[in-house]
């Protein structure tokens, strides 16, 4: 690596350079850069004088970065600015100005960071910001814009794709209806080569509010209930003081807002808000350059997923039973704070504001790996609001091929509808959201492992704990990227968001796998969905047969874009989410039914769980998982397959 330094110097955040993770014990397993990252240096070189890197996470010395980058052969970074935090001791605001002051102490050092907490730090250091490597400045003066790009009738990927090749521009959210819109970033040249390109373009928010701003969806679902002219609803909140200049747009979807580095998106939990109301705007190429667009998906998607004739034998039907409330009480209750943790202690919030957060990574991952040493454990680490957090993942390999079934959850909580909760210290405990979908997840892979001994995995599976699900699915769209950046193989993503609560009869339940913005996309999540309904009874046969949710245009699946799996949809993968009879199933018929909402939502007394309604769910999902596992892979084995343009790097 270089040794030269000069006057204009960028310092890229290291969790924007790619993907980061820690084995169970919190030794740094492998950083991997995007695919993007190499390109962006390089076209970025003529401007630039050194590039450098900061590292806020703990665990990770100067010398971890310079080996794991020069694997990676990710040249042109001067190994002499390189700051990190391996004691995890010393606060970002440190790190940001020791980078300062080691490029030169100039407005001319620039940090580039995906997180507007992070970059405001540096701004206040003296450091001028960049929001993404993408859209690292040619010009020292050039200016950044908040755009809503609104393409025309028949318009659609490939335009956009065209668009970006001609123009910096990082994609935050595409919605489809009649026409395709896109917000994202761009710069002032950028803006300007859109107008004359005849594109329609929405400027959003001042000049510059990228720097040090992120944007955020917030769903307003008291207009939504009140309906069109009515003027009931959220947006009322941002009408004076200091919010007025923080919403930038209102669409069907919601209201679009920015939120400076340091103020919260937990202050904007509206009342009425259904499940899954704010969604985080994160920057991400691969929501146009989405997974089943590459041409090395096409035979993979073309293929299908066909599951007929593929039924349980009465020796898997017996195993898939000893799945037990008791599995799920066992998780649920620790992570509740009803029961001691493995190590002793007591937890009091799984919020990831709390010091309890990081606790509860460690219960999870240490029970998974408990399970058996086959499943190798990894920590997703991702920031966000200025914090580390991390995912959980448990991977039990197959040899056969790289397709993957991924069995999810999310493991924070929040009792953010509590009118005195606080963050920090408030009590959070979250049994039915979503302790018993990660007790769920934890029983699934014990299943899973006792099913090995019948039949060989033909495709991997991944047990995924996503953090971060209740600050706008924060966590799993970190986990999103990069497994759309390495072009994964995922099949089907079966999410479990609230599944432990039932007390009238029947016991009825959903599954959700609306995605209106692509019909393909929802096609392909709808056969999971019909999968694990057509596995229902013969695996849990005192629950109803779930209750199947999707979109068309004249009405959206009210689970759409609110859990995990719409992570994955918007980048391509097929997912559903199922939960408890959270949701009422509308039809045009009886546009407004009944369900039986959890009282407890979001509250400081979630602390019921029907643990065998759960288990009944779970084992469906186990059954769902294990055929879809044990299923002859689509595409070419494991041995003519790797990730495009990198290898896993594992140390």
């Amino acid at each position: 690596m270089g040794d030269t330094m000069n006057n204009r110097v960028i310092f890229l955040d290291l969790v924007s350079i790619g993907a980061i993770n820690f084995t169970e014990n919190w030794h740094l397993a492998s950083i991997t850069p995007y695919n993007y990252i190499a390109n962006a240096l390089k076209m970025s070189e003529p401007h630039i004088d050194a590039v450098g890197v900061v590292s806020t996470i703990p665990g990770i010395y100067i010398d971890d970065v310079v080996r794991r980058l020069t694997e990676a052969n990710l040249n042109g970074i001067n190994s002499k600015l390189i700051v990190a935090n391996p004691s995890g001791e010393v606060a970002s605001r440190t790190l940001l100005q020791r980078a300062y002051e080691l490029g030169g102490a100039s407005p001319e050092v620039c940090f580039v960071s995906e997180d507007a907490w992070l970059r405001s730090e540096a701004h206040s250091v003296g450091m001028s910001a960049c929001p993404h490597p993408l859209l690292i400045p040619s010009d020292w003066k050039e200016r950044y814009r908040y755009v809503r790009i609104r393409l025309p009738r028949g318009a659609g990927e490939g335009d956009l794709r065209t668009i970006m090749s001609r123009i910096q521009f990082v994609p935050l959210y595409v919605s489809k209806g009649v026409t395709m819109n896109v917000i994202g970033i761009t710069t002032g040249a950028g803006t300007a080569n859109l107008a004359n390109a005849r594109i329609e373009v929405d400027l959003l928010g001042p000049v510059d509010a990228p720097l040090l701003s992120d944007l955020y969806l917030l769903r307003d679902d008291r207009a939504k209930r009140t309906g069109y002219l009515s003027q009931v609803g959220q947006a009322s909140r941002f009408s004076g003081s200091d919010d007025a200049d923080r919403l930038l747009l209102a669409t069907r979807d919601g209201l679009v807002v920015a939120l400076p580095g340091g103020i919260s998106v937990e202050g904007y939990h509206f009342e009425e808000a259904h499940h899954g109301h704010n969604l985080k705007l994160a920057a991400d190429v691969s929501l146009i350059e989405r997974f089943d667009l590459q041409a090395r998906a096409a035979s993979f998607l073309r293929t299908g997923m066909d599951v007929a004739g593929l039924d349980l034998s009465k020796q898997e039907v017996e195993v898939l039973a000893s799945l037990a409330a008791a599995d799920i009480e066992t998780v649920v209750k620790p992570l509740a704070g009803q029961s001691p943790l493995l190590d002793g202690g007591h937890l009091r919030s799984r919020h990831i504001h709390s010091e309890d957060n990081p606790r509860a990574v460690k219960e999870i991952a240490s029970r998974l790996a408990a399970l058996n040493p086959d499943i190798k454990i990894r920590l997703h680490a991702f920031t966000h609001e200025g914090k580390l957090l991390h995912n959980v993942e448990g991977e039990l390999a197959s040899e056969q091929s790289n397709e993957v079934v991924l069995v999810t959850a999310h493991l924070d909580s929040t009792a953010a509808f509590d009118s005195d909760f606080d963050p920090e210290h408030g009590k959070a405990p979250g049994a039915d959201d979503d302790a018993s979908g990660v007790a769920a997840v934890l029983a699934i892979a014990s299943v899973i492992l006792q099913l090995r001994s019948i039949s060989p995995l033909r495709r991997t599976i991944r047990f995924v704990l996503f953090n971060a699900e209740e600050h706008g699915l924060v966590g799993s769209k970190a986990y999103a990227k990069q497994q759309a950046d390495s072009l994964a193989m995922i099949v089907a993503v079966l999410q479990m968001d609230m599944i432990g609560y039932n007390v009238k009869p029947p016991r009825t339940w959903e599954v959700h796998a609306g995605y209106w913005p692509d019909p393909d996309v929802q096609r392909r999540s709808l056969s999971v969905a019909k999968t694990v309904k057509s596995l229902s009874r013969a695996v849990s046969p005192d629950l109803k047969e779930p209750q199947i949710h999707s979109s068309s245009e004249d009405m959206l699946d009210e689970a759409e874009g609110r859990s995990d799996h719409a992570s994955f949809q918007e980048r391509g993968y097929a997912a559903c989410v199922a939960s408890e009879d959270f949701f009422p199933m509308a039809t045009q018929e009886n546009p407004n039914p009944d369900s039986e909402g959890n009282p407890a939502y979001h509250r400081g007394h979630d602390t019921f769980v029907d643990p065998e309604y759960a288990a009944d769910i779970a084992r469906v999902i186990a059954a769902t998982a294990w055929i879809l596992a044990r299923q002859q892979a689509i595409g070419p084995s494991a041995s003519h397959m790797h990730n495009r343009g990198k290898a896993r790097k594992e140390g």
